[in-house]
């Protein structure tokens, strides 16, 4: 990954090419989780083009759907389900190593984060995380 200049798990070493789908097989059917690089395993599923999304994932909370897909700088989250606010809000920790720099909930500007962790109080949300450069 240093000689590519990349962050992310490369589909084929030699080339350094984006390929979340090949980065797969190392975690099954090979099983090799413990070592991958936790960072460059974030950022090889944000990024990929399609983004990532889960449906259906139940909580304590209520039923779970969210949807995450980076663009530019950008990375932007949006949950909906059938959750109820926990006490504490619902906290998502960034998949990225670099900071956040700038969150919006549901269109509007939130002071509710730092650059590891953003804190919602809103559901559903859209939530955009606005990230420093690389």
């Amino acid at each position: 990954m240093a000689n590519k200049g990349i962050d992310f798990i490369p589909g084929c070493v030699e080339l350094g090419d984006f390929d979340a789908t090949s980065t797969t097989i190392g975690l099954d059917p090979c099983g090799e989780l413990e070592n991958i690089p936790q960072s460059q395993l974030n950022n090889t599923w944000v990024r990929d083009p399609s983004g990532v999304e889960i449906k259906h994932l139940p909580t304590y909370y209520g039923t779970l759907n969210y949807k995450m897909k980076m663009a530019g700088e950008n990375l932007t989250i949006e949950l909906d389900g059938d959750i109820k606010i926990p006490a504490g809000k619902i906290i998502l920790k960034s998949p990225l190593a670099n900071g956040v720099k700038a969150v919006v909930v549901n269109g509007k500007k939130s002071k509710s984060f730092n650059t590891k962790e953003v804190i919602v109080d809103a559901f559903p949300a859209k939530i955009t995380m606005h990230y420093e450069s690389r």
